[in-house]
């Protein structure tokens, strides 16, 4: 392997050769960087381009040769001349080394003088291998992203298809027990009435899950009602009181189309936890460019054990634990906040969700 010889800056140059030089090593390190944005191009078509490169930021560019090893795979200049006098780096992919880039000059070129690769150089292949191992790593954090988020898909599609073929057998056998019970008490058919009313907020909630994710410009006030009429219908002893303010009306936020899931799962924990016949006060108001919206029940609040780790998955006191946990990953999509706050009449559960405006 060559000698390296001393670094040299803009200021050591004393000839226009020399400025020249660096400037055209400036000039690689753009195009390299450039081409490293490139995700959509597939790794084959980054290497080869590399390896042509890198030519452009040595002192010789026309008699340099480049040959990159990633892995098994060998990319290398046109024309390429194996030589001994050469320079090579390593490539690290997630801190283990995956190959290297090697640089190589015709022996005969420096026979008679004592120059050689020169620190320059060196350093400009350092950073090019650094910058080659840091694409590669995000083209593969965004192959496994990709596969992680098709594997949900077939997951997500495998769930959908059971659970409306279970939806469709509950509500046959609803309408089949309806017509074969003559002298139905109205506690009964209250029963299955609220049954009907909650496949059909599942069935509404598959549909949430068959469009594609994302934001949606929404208005509040319309993903608030729709939550409340799904909630009143699956549980009619629940009493709910929604008020704005006047400026609320026509306010509009990116929404997550799993944003009536929070509003669901809040009116359902109260029908649950705050006694017999809860009521529900949902208030909305505008704040610096924010809507803040209060979720506030009238039973007996949470218990101050669970209060520090209300939010986070597996915390419930009921078992489960996974309302609260994945409402407020909704919300952070939107880049909201969701919380407990404490409540002046010392009972009840009090929720604060704050989302910003679209506009």
């Amino acid at each position: 392997m060559a000698e390296r010889q001393p670094h040299r800056s803009l200021e050591d140059c004393s000839s226009k050769d020399e400025i020249t030089y660096l400037a055209h090593q400036i000039i690689c390190l753009r195009n390299v960087s450039r081409l490293l944005s490139k995700l959509d191009k597939d790794i084959e078509y980054i290497c080869y381009t590399l390896v042509h490169l890198i030519p452009e930021g040595f002192q010789f560019p026309d008699k340099a040769s480049v040959r990159l090893t990633l892995n098994d795979q060998l990319f290398e200049t046109t024309g390429f001349a194996d030589s001994k006098c050469m320079i090579n780096v390593s490539l690290y992919v997630n801190g283990e080394e995956s190959g290297k880039i090697e640089v190589f000059y015709p022996d005969e070129l420096f026979e008679d003088s004592n120059g050689s690769f020169n620190q320059d150089e060196y350093e400009l292949l350092e950073t090019v291998a650094l910058e080659l191992g840091l694409y590669i790593e995000r083209k593969l954090a965004e192959k496994a992203r990709i596969q992680h988020f098709q594997e949900l898909e077939i997951y997500s599609s495998l769930i959908r298809h059971d659970l409306r073929n279970d939806l469709g057998v509950v509500l046959a056998n609803i309408d089949l027990l309806r017509m074969q019970t003559e002298d139905m008490s109205s506690d009964v058919d209250d029963i299955l009435q609220s049954l009907e009313a909650l496949c059909q907020r599942m069935t509404n909630l598959l549909n949430v899950f068959s469009r594609s994710a994302g934001l949606d410009e929404s208005s509040i006030i319309a993903v608030i009602e729709k939550s409340i009429e799904w909630a009143k219908e699956a549980n009619p002893n629940l009493t709910i009181n929604f008020t704005y303010s006047p400026n609320v009306k026509n306010a509009r936020i990116l929404a997550s189309r799993m944003l009536p899931m929070v509003f669901d799962n809040l009116l359902r924990n109260a029908a649950i936890h705050a006694g017999k016949n809860p009521t529900v006060d949902i208030t909305a108001s505008i704040t610096d460019r924010t809507i803040e919206i209060i979720v506030a029940d009238d039973g007996p609040g949470v218990s101050k054990e669970i209060r520090p780790k209300l939010f986070q998955k597996g915390v419930s006191t009921r078992g489960g634990g996974l309302g609260l946990y994945l409402s407020k990953e909704i919300i952070n999509v939107m880049n909201g906040t969701i919380e407990l706050v404490e409540n002046d009449q010392q009972h009840g559960a009090v929720f604060k969700i704050i989302l910003p405006l679209a506009y």
